[in-house]
């Protein structure tokens, strides 16, 4: 019951779109990381996004020093979608703005309320 609330919860987290699992969320993160490896900071364009990222037709991908957002949805300030980390021992704070919630993976979704 637990996962299920769980996942539901981060399905509301990234909008309309669903939630990745299994291989799919296993490519996002293999190409997150390739991606944060082989790219300085500032926008990804569109023409440079790995298929597995590509293929969540995000609104906007971008490179902080943190790590990798994936933008699924925006709504005035807001900002939701998928969040991979520079660093493998990535431990989101409680109740910070961003807030991080783990999906798997090395994968985190992750709200900006701006």
């Amino acid at each position: 019951m637990k996962n299920a609330l769980m996942l539901l919860l981060i399905a509301g987290l990234l909008g309309c779109g669903a939630v990745p699992g299994g291989e799919k969320l296993q490519a996002i993160a293999q190409a997150g990381r390739v991606t944060l490896a082989t790219s300085k900071g500032g926008e990804l364009p569109a023409d440079r996004c790995p298929p597995a990222i590509a293929s969540l037709d995000p609104r906007r991908v971008y490179i902080a020093s943190e790590g990798l957002y994936i933008v699924t949805s925006t709504f005035f300030v807001e900002e939701r979608g998928l969040f991979i980390p520079r660093a493998s021992h990535f431990v989101p704070q409680v109740g910070a703005d961003p807030s991080y919630d783990s999906i798997g993976e090395g994968v985190f979704s992750y709200r900006i309320k701006g």
